[in-house]
């Protein structure tokens, strides 16, 4: 383990501006350097670095870190890798590696060079094999280049790749041993304990292959999925399958789903920012390897009991560990959808439909604690609230608990109030809030109707997001009418604003189609009608 005081000792020692300005264009605003940020898109520069303290930072995506961070997120390399190259930048002497550590090092460079090899050996049996490439183009719609870029195989029944091993390199039979892919029959027959099943490459952060997914063909005596055991490379708890790619999307929102079958089928479509787990729930450990370089998660489970059980247990085991910069949301699947079905049956835009409507942490709760309650019986409400409560008590940031509560409170007294009769047994998804997306699309066209009818200002929207959204335009234009002198604001002026604000999630509401309008008077009935209805809901 390197001791603090070298790695401080190289911190200072390095320039930062003169490191980072290696790969990117830099330009001097005073004591800082400023650069369009290299982790995310944008036009105007908000990557700032400041070599007195030693430390880079951008306003947009939020994204920071020192020389070591540098080297580590923005050329994949490891910490040793990075300690090496700051240690003979800067000229700083490192300890010598033991006899111990260089075995390791080299019994892992061995290791590496195998599962590449085998890799590529699975990719060309898939690419010989007629059958199980049909299954992936047709029945899983996937196209041949999202077959060669993932470099998915297969590993054949009556062929094993241990005849196929070099003559000089047959120590890897003892590494495919080590590492779980050779297995030994009862009558000592060496053979492959992937055999008959499609391969899914498992890649590092560096996109090396440390461990494989296997999804059975046509056997239906055996496991549906089988996935490489834990060993000297390969931890599931802190790995991720699309884990690079996902980080190399540079988006900020990335997808996590329950199975490499989902990813794959995303990325055929071009979703590139999503991950899975492997056989094992979510961990604290993989979700801050997100966390850390500035991602908001987003759950998206399968939509069926199993699936919405396992989005809670995941959200109780991660609130210990959430705080103001690391939360998550949680995407409700329709009934009985996984993201692959969604991504074939409906497309991709209606996937991103679904994912825009994700809840926050304190709405899926409620959601979850309230579905299915006798919502007259005071009991049944008492027991949802209590368990709600419990819940959000297991976060340890003071200031996100307090919040968080506040909001449940709120949440718990219009329930109760007006006792809403929402089938909360499906938690609400986009397709709940279509007409809602359709209202705000409404307003936001035709801004003079937050005075020509007053009712709006009630209106309630139950996601979250896009009741914010309808707020916001409602303050806002009442705000900018009464200021302006001539008590006018353009409607130009009005989307300008409400844009520049809520730029994504606009996006979703504009896209929505609406009926066809003769006159505003038909907008305005449309929208009083909209609030009846609501109303009517309220007084059930």
């Amino acid at each position: 383990m390197i001791e603090d005081r070298i790695k401080s000792e190289i911190v200072q020692r390095t320039v930062l501006s003169e490191l980072i300005g290696d790969s990117i264009s830099l330009q001097r605003r005073g004591n800082t350097f400023v650069s369009c940020c290299p982790f995310h898109n944008e036009k105007t520069p908000s990557f700032h670095i400041n070599d007195d303290k030693g430390f880079y930072h951008c306003f947009g995506c939020e994204v920071s870190g020192d020389a070591f961070q540098w080297l580590i997120d923005f050329k994949k390399l490891s910490f040793p890798e990075a300690l090496k190259e700051l240690a003979d930048r800067s000229g700083v002497q490192l300890p010598k590696y033991s006899a111990k550590d260089k075995e390791k090092i080299s019994q892992f460079q061995l290791d590496i060079e195998f599962m590449e090899w085998l890799k590529s050996w699975y990719h060309k049996q898939l690419l010989a094999n007629s059958s199980s490439l049909q299954y992936l183009t047709s029945s899983r719609k996937l196209s041949l280049d999202t077959i060669k870029s993932q470099a998915l195989g297969f590993s054949p029944k009556y062929k094993s790749f241990i005849d196929d091993i070099p003559a000089d390199k047959q120590k890897w039979v003892e590494i495919a041993q080590a590492l779980g892919i050779i297995k030994t029959s009862k009558q000592n027959r060496k053979y492959d304990a992937f055999y008959g099943r499609i391969m899914f490459p498992v890649l590092d952060y560096k996109n090396r292959c440390i461990a494989f997914g296997g999804r059975v063909l046509d056997d239906q005596q055996m496991p549906k999925y089988i996935n490489s055991a834990e060993n000297r490379l390969f931890s599931k708890k802190t790995v991720l399958f699309n884990f690079r790619n996902a980080i190399d999307s540079r988006q900020k929102d990335i997808i996590v789903v329950e199975g490499y079958i989902d990813v794959i089928a995303l990325t055929n479509v071009n979703i590139n920012n999503t991950v899975a787990t492997l056989g094992t729930a979510i961990s604290v450990l993989q979700m801050q390897n997100l966390w850390k370089r500035q991602c908001i998660p987003i759950l998206c489970f399968d939509g069926d009991t199993a699936g919405l059980n396992a989005s809670y247990r995941a959200t109780k085991r991660l609130l210990p560990d959430i705080n103001v910069n690391n939360i998550f949301t949680v995407v409700t699947l329709p009934l009985d959808k996984d993201p692959d079905q969604i991504i074939m049956e409906n497309g991709k835009q209606k996937f991103y439909e679904i994912v825009e409507g994700s809840l926050n942490i304190p709405e899926f709760l409620f959601q979850f604690h309230f579905k299915n309650i006798n919502q007259d019986d005071p009991n049944h409400r008492a027991k949802a609230e209590l368990n709600l409560i419990n819940d959000i008590a297991e976060i340890k940031d003071n200031i996100l608990k307090r919040n968080y509560t506040s909001d449940i409170k709120d949440k718990i007294f219009r329930f109760s109030r007006y006792k809403k009769k929402t089938k909360l047994n499906k938690i609400p998804s986009v397709q709940t809030s279509y007409f809602d997306r359709e209202i705000v699309k409404v307003i936001f066209m035709n801004p003079d109707l937050i005075l020509d009818v007053p009712e709006i200002e009630y209106i309630d929207i139950y996601n979250d997001k896009i009741n914010e959204l309808l707020q916001f335009m409602i303050s806002t234009f009442i705000t900018e009418y009464a200021k302006n002198d001539n008590n006018k604001i353009s409607v130009e002026d009005f989307q300008e604003i409400v844009d520049s604000n809520f730029p994504d999630l606009l996006k979703s509401v504009v896209n929505i189609k609406l009926p066809a309008f003769d006159d505003i008077f038909t907008r305005r009935e449309y929208i009083q009608k909209y609030i009846a209805s609501q109303n009517k809901k309220d007084r059930i």
